[in-house]
C-alpha cells in the first residue's frame, strides 16, 4: 500500500516573514503523515522549495523533482514538486499553451507557468506514473473556464502518449461549480476520482484502488513568532492506495458540451479581437487629436472651459490607458488565446 499526499501549499512569493515561517513548518507537518509520495502545488520560490525539500529528505523522501524559480516574484515557476521515498524515473514536464497571457494584467497567474510534472516510480504492483498539475485560476473579473478545458485536453493528449497501466494524477484544478473540465479528463483517460469531490484539490487514478482518503493539515499552527495561522488556505489530501488491474471506461457525452463551449468561446473571441482593433485605431486618433489640439471645446459649462488644459490631460490619460489595453488585447492576448482554443478544438475532435 502507498500513502500519497497532495497539497497546495499556498506559496505567496511577495510576503516574506509569515511565508518563511510557514514554509519551515510545512515539511515537518507533511512528514508526520508518513507518506510514500508527496505532490505539492504553489511552491513557487526556489528558496522555499529548498527548505521543504530538505525537510522531506530528512523524513525519508529523498527523491524529488520540482519547478520552482529564483527569479523576482518567482516569475516563470510552475510551483510543482514531486517527492518520493524511492527513485523517480522518466521525468517530464508539460507547459500548458494557454494561461501565459492574462485577460486582465492583475490576474497574476500569468507570472507562473501553469504545467504538469510527471515521473514514474516502481512499486510491488508495477510501475506507477505520478502526475502533478495546477490549472488556470478563476477570478471574479475573469472565469477562464475555456482555458481549463483546453488545459484538460492538452493534459489528456500528453498522458495518452505515455502508455501506462497505473496512473495517479493529483493537483489543484481550480474548477468552478458547473464546469466539466475534470469530467472530460476522467472520460478521456478512463480515470476515476479518489479524493476531492467538488473541491479545487483532487486526485484521479487509473488502475488504482482507494483504501482510505481524508483531509489533513487544516488546523492553525503556532509559528516561531507566536502567531497562529493555517499553513495553507487549501486542505491537504491523504490517500492510501493499492495498484490493481486497469479498468476501462467509455468517453461520455461531456465531450459534446465541451465542444460547444470551446466553439462559442472562439466565436466570441474573434468578435472581441476585431472590436479591440477598431477601438485601438480610434483611440490612437483621439490621442493625436488631444495632443495636437488646442482648447477642449463642446464639453459644456464655464468651469470646464476655464480648466480646458487640465480636462485635456485627464482625457489624454484615460484615452491612452484604454488604447494601450485595446492594443494589448488585439495583438497580444487575443491571437494567443485564439491559437490555443483552436488547438483545443482540434484535440477534442480527434
Amino acid at each position: 500500500m502507498l500513502r500519497v499526499v497532495s497539497w497546495n501549499v499556498w506559496g505567496v512569493p511577495f510576503v516574506s516573514d509569515a511565508r518563511e515561517q510557514r514554509m519551515r513548518a510545512i515539511g515537518p507537518a507533511i512528514a508526520k503523515l508518513r507518506p510514500n509520495v508527496v505532490l505539492l502545488q504553489e511552491l513557487w520560490s526556489e528558496g522555499d522549495a529548498e527548505v521543504v525539500i530538505q525537510a522531506l529528505a530528512d523524513a525519508g523522501l529523498a527523491y524529488e523533482i520540482h519547478g520552482a524559480s529564483a527569479r523576482f516574484a518567482a516569475f516563470g515557476s510552475s510551483g510543482l514538486l514531486i517527492a518520493a521515498d524511492r527513485p523517480l524515473r522518466g521525468v517530464s514536464r508539460l507547459d500548458y499553451e494557454l494561461g501565459r497571457w492574462p485577460h486582465t494584467p492583475y490576474h497574476l497567474d500569468w507570472l507562473s507557468r501553469k504545467a504538469a510534472l510527471a515521473a514514474t516510480i516502481d512499486t510491488p504492483g508495477g510501475p506507477l506514473l505520478l502526475v502533478n498539475t495546477h490549472w488556470q485560476a478563476a477570478y471574479r473579473t475573469g472565469n477562464y473556464a475555456p482555458v481549463r478545458l483546453a488545459q484538460s485536453l492538452e493534459l489528456c493528449e500528453w498522458l495518452t502518449e505515455r502508455e501506462t497501466s497505473h496512473l495517479l494524477l493529483a493537483g489543484d484544478f481550480n474548477q468552478e461549480p458547473g464546469e466539466h473540465a475534470t469530467d472530460l479528463l476522467g472520460a478521456r483517460l478512463g480515470a476515476g476520482e479518489l479524493a476531492g469531490g467538488e473541491g479545487l484539490d483532487r486526485i484521479f487514478a487509473v488502475g488504482i484502488r482507494l483504501e482510505h482518503a481524508r483531509e489533513a493539515l487544516t488546523e492553525d499552527v503556532a509559528l516561531t513568532d507566536g502567531r497562529r495561522m493555517p499553513l495553507s488556505d487549501h486542505p491537504a489530501w491523504v490517500a492510501d492506495v493499492q495498484l490493481v488491474s486497469r479498468r476501462v471506461e467509455n468517453r461520455s457525452a461531456v465531450e459534446a458540451d465541451s465542444l460547444r463551449e470551446l466553439a462559442a468561446e472562439t466565436r466570441t473571441l474573434r468578435r472581441q479581437l476585431w472590436t479591440a482593433r477598431i477601438l485601438a485605431l480610434l483611440g490612437a486618433l483621439c490621442c493625436f487629436r488631444l495632443l495636437l489640439g488646442g482648447r477642449v471645446r463642446g464639453l459644456g459649462g464655464p468651469w470646464i472651459a476655464r480648466r480646458g488644459r487640465a480636462v485635456r490631460r485627464v482625457l489624454l490619460v484615460v484615452t491612452l490607458s484604454g488604447t494601450a489595453y485595446a492594443v494589448y488585447f488585439a495583438w497580444g492576448y487575443a491571437p494567443s488565446q485564439a491559437r490555443g482554443l483552436n488547438h483545443a478544438l482540434e484535440r477534442l475532435r480527434r
